[in-house]
């Protein structure tokens, strides 16, 4: 990128000093003489370099949609010009701290100051909606507090506005831990993947940790794509009405978040009068507020973004994604082993996934019935308790003796590994120190876990293999050096895996994207997408996207349930379906043969009256409420024989 210089004065507004370098280039406080205030201006060298042209469009639309909107939640954009080769956007200069900046920090923020800052986001963001601009980057770094408690939205450089687009087929940008499953798969992204982003945020903000943080790229797409966070209100500082409104906007499928911003702020002080809290604006004290260094710089910056071969990260959760299916399937039909098997394999790669854990211990508990007396699965049960305790409350000596003794009893217990595992990663953590080392070790981090499930394989005839004898798992590239012609055989199962999956894949319709791997870094070394990333730094997902085919239309409503569920063959009966945003005109239709829908009365946007005859039995049909614009959604019915 070309080097900017930058003198005392630029344009009319005098140059104070430097207060930060963000993704597209750099920040300075600067002072209008005309009218005495204060502003931030950012600039961005306009050279003709293909490189730096697709990131001066950024910069332009950033101005062009922050431009548009004038709210107190988000970052007021005075004025863009240009000088030479350098274009200037003049902003407000904010008073106060990045949001990140304070997690980091670890600022203790009252239940009341956290409901503020959530609303307060929404309601900019809301705005932002209402004038079709999508932000698309949600995260703590785009979130500023003022002293004053307002809370600001910043960074409108790879927003959606309208219809326009400036992003590539095939690319996406944003965040990976703070993605909607929609936008990590590459497909068009609405106000629904704001929502969903601003549920991480919150959700941070709640806990202190983000739900989909991993190891990672691969990982933090499959959690995304097939994990549900634990519990806020496993914290006693979290009630359930706010955590139900968090889960709400963090549900995998679009259509089981809100249908709104505004909607989420009106369920949010729904819960906050229920609980008899009143959002209050957060306090900085002075130790909290950024300070503007008082120098100016003449820099050369590199906004290169941080490119990844999206093809590998998504064929890498793709296989993550695999094993665990495979793993539920399992446990649906009673195969517990196997379901062990299968869960300690995605445990390997994702040390923090709650549901593989879930599965893994629920499948362990019925397998203790069998091989366990009764007399000694009381026992695990007491150990388990208290191991479980332990590790809730950070205990990890406690969870590692509980740990040892449960495995005496139970020697192939799978979880009390993971746990033990867990407590001995957060103890290196300890004695290295810091807070980020601690994330990393709980993640298991590439130096200080054993590979391939905890280092242990049960034997098929039953008995205990031993700790050092490592498993064959054809996605643990680890695994793979245990003999030369293994790997090479190994290597040609995997790639002939994963071309299936390319296959499969590009058999699917848009937007999903096409998957194919192509050669990166070695394969044995792991190493974390997020060290030494600035959090005010977007990553780039380069994708390998197949021509789109034209996209349903997407419903504005939603069926949530049916009364009754089952019918009788026989005389009409009448059903109700309930949901939101049912619109005047909606159909209600029936494809199964010998099943016939006589009336349909919209009783109002919630509910649906329907009268339908069925002539033959159905385990199992669906009942089709589309609108005119052609959006359907369906839900289930059974039909019995009198």
């Amino acid at each position: 990128m070309s080097k900017i210089i930058i003198t005392d004065k630029v344009g009319r507004y005098e140059v104070r000093g430097l207060v930060g370098r963000g993704a597209m280039g750099v920040v300075y406080s600067a002072i209008d003489p005309n009218l005495g205030r204060s502003v931030a201006i950012k600039t961005m060298s306009i050279s003709d370099s293909p490189h730096e042209t697709e990131l001066r469009k950024r910069f332009l639309q950033e101005a062009q949609a922050a431009g548009q909107l004038q709210h107190p939640n988000i970052i007021t954009v005075h004025e863009l010009f240009e000088e030479g080769d350098t274009a200037f956007l003049v902003m407000e200069l904010l008073e106060g701290a990045s949001l990140s900046a304070l997690l980091k920090q670890k600022k203790a923020f009252s239940l009341a100051e956290k409901i503020s800052i959530i609303d307060q986001i929404a309601a900019g963001l809301s705005e932002a909606h209402a004038h079709r601009i999508v932000h698309r980057d949600m995260k703590p770094s785009n979130v500023f507090v003022l002293r004053s408690g307002v809370v600001k939205v910043l960074d409108f450089g790879v927003a959606k506005v309208g219809d326009g687009e400036l992003t590539k087929a095939g690319t996406v940008f944003g965040t990976v831990e703070y993605m909607a499953p929609e936008q990590v798969r590459g497909q068009s992204v609405t106000q629904q993947a704001d929502i969903f982003s601003l549920g991480v945020v919150s959700y941070e903000l709640l806990s202190g940790r983000n739900p989909f943080r991993a190891d990672t790229l691969a990982a933090s797409v499959f959690k995304i794509m097939s994990d549900n966070p634990s519990k806020l209100s496993d914290d006693a500082t979290v009630p359930v009405e706010i955590e139900a409104v968090i889960f709400r906007a963090l549900a995998k499928p679009m259509a089981d978040r809100f249908g709104s911003l505004s909607e989420l702020r009106a369920e949010l002080q729904q819960a906050a009068e229920k609980l008899g809290v009143t959002p209050k604006p957060p306090v900085l004290a002075d130790e909290d507020v950024e300070i503007t260094k008082e120098r100016r710089e003449s820099v050369a910056v590199s906004v290169a973004p941080r490119v990844s071969q999206w093809s590998n990260v998504a064929a890498q959760a793709d296989l993550l994604e695999q094993t665990f299916q495979l793993g539920v399937q399992a446990y649906g039909k009673g195969e517990y082993e196997d379901c062990v098997s299968k869960m300690s394999q995605v445990l390997d790669e994702v040390p923090v996934h709650a549901m593989s854990l879930h599965y893994l211990a629920s499948s362990e508990e019925r397998l203790r019935r069998q091989r366990l007396s009764n007399n000694a699965r009381k026992k695990a049960s007491a150990l388990l308790t208290a191991m479980r305790d332990a590790h809730r409350q950070g205990e990890s000596d406690l969870v590692t003796e509980k740990a040892n003794a449960f495995l005496a009893l139970d020697p192939e217990s799978m979880e009390a590994r993971w746990y033990r595992r867990n407590a001995e990663a957060r103890k290196r953590a300890a004695t290295v120190g810091g807070a980020r080392a601690a994330d990393r070790s709980q993640m298991g981090s590439p130096g200080g876990r054993p590979q391939g499930s905890f280092g242990y394989t049960p034997s098929l005839g039953g008995t205990t293999s031993s700790p050092q004898t490592p498993p064959v798992f054809a996605t643990t590239p680890s695994t793979l050096a245990s003999s030369s012609k293994g790997m090479w055989v190994l290597a040609g199962v995997a790639i002939l895996f994963m071309g299936l999956i390319v296959m499969w894949l590009g058999s699917i319709g848009s937007p999903g994207p096409a998957v194919s791997a192509s050669h990166g870094p070695d394969p044995k070394v792991r190493v974390s997408p997020f060290d030494g990333m600035d959090d005010s730094q977007a990553v780039r997902l380069q994708l390998q996207q197949q021509e789109p085919e034209p996209a349903a239309p997407r419903a504005a409503f939603s069926v949530r349930y049916v009364i009754p569920t089952t019918i009788e063959v026989g005389p009409p009966t009448t059903l109700g379906l309930f949901g939101e945003g049912f619109p005047d005109d909606a159909k209600v239709s029936i494809t199964a043969e010998g099943v016939f829908v006589l009336s349909t009365n919209v009783r109002s946007p919630e509910h649906i009256e329907i009268q339908i005859q069925a002539d033959e039995a159905h385990e199992k049909l669906d009942i089709v409420v589309e609108d005119a614009a052609g959006a359907r959604v369906a839900i289930a019915l059974t039909v019995h024989q009198r």
